[in-house]
């Protein structure tokens, strides 16, 4: 019996393993804002839809990979918002309410970050005081998407292009 016992804790010892993966610590839009108040921090906003399968996609895969998840949960504020359910919100001095025309929902900030051109997945990037620097539409490999988040936490946005940014970087292994 202890055999058959130590067989079944060697083969679960995987599963737990990759239930401790690292995870990106969402939060709403209000906690994120209040939160870098305290202690200031970008903030990276998952602007996302519930039919978009690109976007359970990127969740999966992209959000999913642990050390994009632990980058994103170290060094920025994590958000997921949905666009079509997102609750009125106060940012910057204004509300930005969800509106219903024609059996459609949006919130406003959707529309505004993107220009009344949203695009599913998108991804919007605030510095630490909560002005937008930057949104970025589609789908991001774990690959693509990591040095976005360094550019961006980094400030290296400030002193150089993002390709050149990309070109001095030193690949690395997975």
């Amino acid at each position: 019996m202890k055999v058959v016992r130590l067989i079944a804790l060697v083969c679960l010892l995987p599963l737990a393993g990759a239930a401790q993966q690292a995870q990106v610590k969402w939060m709403s839009i209000e906690e994120a804002l209040k939160a870098s108040e305290k202690n200031p921090r970008k903030i990276l906003i998952d602007m996302y839809t519930d039919w978009c399968g690109w976007c359970h996609k990127m969740d999966r895969d992209t959000f999913g990979d642990s050390t994009i998840a632990r980058y994103i949960s170290q060094n920025y504020y994590a958000v997921k918002m949905n666009a079509e359910t997102q609750p009125d919100f106060s940012y910057k001095g204004r509300t930005f309410k969800l509106l219903t025309a024609a059996g459609k929902s949006m919130n406003e900030f959707v529309l505004a970050v993107t220009n009344n051109r949203p695009s599913y997945p998108s991804i919007a990037y605030l510095d630490e005081q909560g002005n937008v620097l930057t949104v970025v539409p589609g789908y991001q490999k774990p690959e693509s998407l990591h040095p976005i988040l360094q550019f961006l936490k980094e400030d290296k946005f400030k002193t150089m292009k993002f390709e050149e940014f990309v070109s001095r970087q030193q690949p690395t292994s997975k």
